[in-house]
């Protein structure tokens, strides 16, 4: 496969910046998980704008790899709505894309990582949803019936009232 220097250069660039957005997504994940493990609600709003801008980001650069590798396998007679990056890899001589398998190697495992994050924090969400579950239903299960007031002061007979208990 022939590929001018400029081209590899770019792929490699391109690979290099996909790997340093996977590891901020990377960072967002762990903050995110942090804050659900602290139940701090206040922080999601920033977390979310961070990897809303951290995805938005990725998806241009995978934009851009798209278009290069189209051009890429069109050079090398291949298909370009099929072609893969391994297989632009592994058809470029070694000498022609020094760098090359070693930031795609990184970037994989990086890739895999954020998908081990984005796991791991889909299964703590769960869980906690799941907690906060049982403890309404147990609430709902041993609210007395009587004895609540609303907030304007008359009384409730069905629990989901004010948590306002009468006395005396």
């Amino acid at each position: 496969m022939t590929a001018t220097d400029s081209t590899i250069r770019h792929l490699t660039d391109l690979l290099v910046r996909e790997e340093y957005l996977s590891n901020d997504l990377l960072n967002c994940l762990q903050r995110e998980r942090s804050a659900i493990r602290r139940l701090a609600l206040s922080e999601f709003e920033a977390v979310n704008q961070q990897r809303l801008a951290t995805l938005s980001a990725l998806e241009q650069v995978e934009t851009d790899r798209q278009r290069l590798m189209g051009r890429l396998a069109e050079s090398a007679g291949m298909s370009a709505q099929t072609v893969t990056l391994q297989a632009i890899i592994e058809r470029l001589h070694p000498s022609s894309s020094p760098g090359l398998d070693h930031c795609y190697v990184r970037l994989a495992a990086k890739l895999r990582s954020v998908r081990q994050e984005i796991a791991f924090n889909a299964k703590l969400i769960e869980t906690v949803q799941g907690f906060i579950g049982q403890l309404l239903s147990a609430w709902n299960e041993t609210a007395p019936d009587d004895g609540l007031y609303s907030l304007s002061g008359t009384r409730q007979f069905q629990a989901g009232g004010a948590f306002i208990e009468q006395r005396g």
